[in-house]
């Protein structure tokens, strides 16, 4: 883990105070004045001394007065201004739909008086809202609005601030060619305006990307330039910044030396500034470092020290990183009960701000080592978990990658049209300075020598435009080629996330055919009973939905097998709970007859699914074969829901029939089963079967 520095957003705040010596000097000039309009603007100064980091509550009671105020005697200017010092309260606060609501009242009343500068650092703000909620496509769409109108009115200070803005949601967007090009193209403007201060931000925004790439040499490159501006100005935060970077680049080298020398010099950095989130940020990279060196011991230490600086911090996301990799570590160790403790904290923190990586991370280590203790049941919950919830990654990824292909190929669509209108007006300006120039030869009355003059002058021009038009392409070629590469990068990223998500699920389902074949009687316990016996167990899927059941009580053996309703993992859950259920109808319900069984087992099973909400169809349930043979007497009692019990009897070969209701759904009100009887003698053979051969394809 390591500290993510891609400027999230910067916000632009025109001077809208005036100063007043102190706080209770404002506080008597409101006292004293009836003016409503002096009243306004003297709430505001106050809220600009409260501070919105320092005071928060007086400051938002202060606004909201100015804005009451304001709506009172129809001030249009205060009622825009106090808007959207609410939108910067509220998103302070991280209440995001509080935040938009404001700015976008605000935003309406600039443009309805023409103010498109404050206008367009409004359309800013709002796209550092949506880029902070991860809403990339929205965040592009104002982005670029407040673009054009910074272009318009040719403010290039904001205008360099918002191709920052777009390099980072382009980066987030996984666009990594156009997210390097807008950080390129802020830093050649905020170089044209003379501002050093943002140089290392950027060039570390920059190094990151590379990084994701995986391209190192690059990212290395950009980071080392980085910290030598933020050396040059003495900025302690992004000295850190720039350090931690390149620890994480040597860490994910495996170069762990290196990385603990950056990681180190972070830390005696952030000491030295006090930065308590900076510190905890740092000892979580120690930490992290020495766990991937197997040094576990030292891995404990310096998480430990994280975690310290992780409870007093209102950073979530950082808790729960480091409860889940103190997790990690007692795993390594094989404690696995204070690993579960540590996972459920980091549950507890992720689940708050729905960090959904964490989140899977959590419950598919949950699920394993809730497994390596024996608790099935609860390896079971957290192995679903895993399932409803990749499930639920992946649909809302596929949403997102829809949203913003479409956000992107609408921009491009716009751009063509904009490129497309200037060719046609410089077409337009071209024919009517050839006009103007055929006029003045006309009446010169020089036609002949201006002609030769003119002829050679052109064929001089059209060459030397030829020769302009194929540098440009060559150009335009060299950049496609390397947009392909980088897209064929993204690919290649994306199918590795797609592959190792597979391979979560996959590892997941292992685990669960682990546990389900632990509830299967066992080989021995068969044996032990039918001495001439076997069992032919092949499902289709890692789970089942098929599976049999035996137990003996006093001298009677019960057999029974079924077949639940599905493959794979549905199937496998209606396994666990039929399974469940039997035993529990038999041993601590004490009903021993075939038919009670199988008609308590209906009934269980439908109660069981009803009161979770679950509606069956009419054919969802399971089919079943059940026996009692009592070793005394040989005589066997057979109940079926629709599998039948084969056997045979002095060499010849019969059946009994099953009755035709399933066990579960609701195709039926009304259910009965019938017991059927069958003497046996010694050496007769029974056979009880579901229907997986003959339901096989092919």
């Amino acid at each position: 883990m390591f500290r993510s520095y891609l400027v999230f957003f910067a916000l632009l705040f025109a001077n809208l105070f005036c100063y007043a010596d102190d706080i209770d000097s404002l506080k008597n000039l409101i006292a004293g004045t009836n003016d409503e309009r002096d009243l306004i603007n003297l709430q505001f100064q106050l809220a600009e001394k409260y501070n919105i980091a320092e005071n928060p509550k007086d400051y938002y009671l202060t606004v909201n007065k100015a804005l009451r105020l304001a709506e009172s005697v129809g001030e249009e200017m205060a009622i825009a201004r106090a808007n959207r010092l609410l939108g910067e309260y509220f998103f302070s606060n991280q209440e995001i739909d509080f935040s938009s609501e404001h700015y976008h009242k605000a935003l309406a009343i600039y443009r309805d008086i023409g103010d498109q500068k404050t206008a367009a650092e409004i359309l800013f703000d709002i796209s550092a809202i949506l880029f902070n909620s991860s809403n990339y496509p929205g965040a592009l769409q104002y982005a670029n609005e407040s673009m054009e109108i910074f272009r318009e009115i040719d403010d290039k200070k904001n205008l360099a601030n918002v191709h920052s803005l777009l390099c980072d949601i382009y980066s987030y967007m996984g666009v990594n060619e156009k997210a390097i090009d807008n950080c390129i193209q802020s830093l050649r403007l905020f170089d044209e305006l003379n501002v050093m201060d943002t140089r290392a931000n950027l060039l570390n925004s920059i190094g990151s990307i590379y990084l994701d790439m995986g391209q190192f040499d690059r990212s290395e490159e950009y980071f080392n330039d980085a910290l030598f501006m933020a050396n040059t100005a003495g900025d302690a935060y992004m000295i850190v910044t720039s350090v931690s970077n390149l620890g994480e680049m040597h860490l994910q080298l495996e170069n762990y030396e290196e990385a603990l020398k950056y990681f180190n010099r972070a830390l005696d950095i952030d000491m030295n500034e006090n930065d308590e989130e900076g510190l905890g940020y740092s000892y979580l990279n120690l930490g992290n470092t020495y766990y991937q060196m197997g040094d576990y011991e030292k891995a404990l230490e310096y998480l430990g020290k994280s975690l310290t600086y992780a409870d007093r911090s209102v950073d979530l996301e950082m808790q729960a990183t480091v409860y889940s990799q103190i997790g990690s570590v007692y795993s390594e160790l094989g404690n696995y009960r204070m690993a579960i403790n540590y996972l459920k904290k980091s549950l507890s923190a992720a689940q708050k701000i729905n960090a959904d990586p964490i989140l899977l991370t959590c419950y598919n280590n949950l699920a394993k080592y809730y497994d390596k203790l024996g608790d099935q049941k609860n390896a079971l919950i957290y192995f679903k978990l895993v399932l409803l919830l990749t499930e639920e990654m992946i649909k809302n990824q596929s949403a997102q990658e829809i949203a913003e292909t479409e956000a992107i190929y609408n921009l491009s669509k716009k751009e063509q049209e904009i490129q497309l209108l200037r060719s046609e007006n410089r077409i337009k300006d071209l024919e009517a300075s050839e006009k103007t120039l055929m006029n003045i030869w006309l009446i010169t009355g020089l036609v002949v020598s201006l002609t030769f003059i003119v002829v050679v002058y052109r064929q001089y021009k059209e060459q030397n435009k030829m020769n302009q038009t194929l540098q440009v392409q060559k150009e335009e070629l060299k950049l496609a080629k390397e947009e392909i590469q980088l897209q064929r990068d993204d690919i290649e990223k994306t199918n590795r996330s797609l592959e190792d998500k597979n391979k979560q699920v996959t590892d997941s389902i292992e685990y669960a055919k682990r546990i389900q074949l632990s509830l299967l009687p066992d080989n021995e316990l068969l044996r032990e009973c039918f001495e001439d016996s076997f069992v032919l167990y092949l499902p289709r899927d890692i789970v089942s939905g098929d599976f049999y059941w035996i137990t003996t009580i006093e001298r009677k053996t019960y057999l029974a097998v079924l077949d639940c309703t599905g493959h794979g993992v549905p199937g496998a859950f209606m396994t666990v709970m039929a399974n469940t259920l039997l035993s529990q109808i038999v041993l601590e319900n004490k009903i021993t007859e075939p038919n009670s069984m199988v008609k308590t087992l209906d009934q269980k099973i439908i109660q069981s699914l009803n009161q979770h909400g679950i509606t069956l169809s009419p054919f969802e349930g399971m089919d079943m074969s059940l026996c009692m043979i009592d070793a005394d007497t040989n005589l066997v009692s057979f109940t079926g829901a629709k599998l039948p019990m084969y056997y045979v009897h002095k060499g010849k070969f019969d059946l009994l029939e099953g009755d035709r209701f399933s066990i579960g759904g609701n195709e039926y009100r009304e259910k009965s089963y019938k017991i059927k009887n069958k003497q046996l003698d010694k050496g007769d053979i029974i056979y009880l079967a579901t229907d997986g051969f003959q339901d096989q394809f092919g």
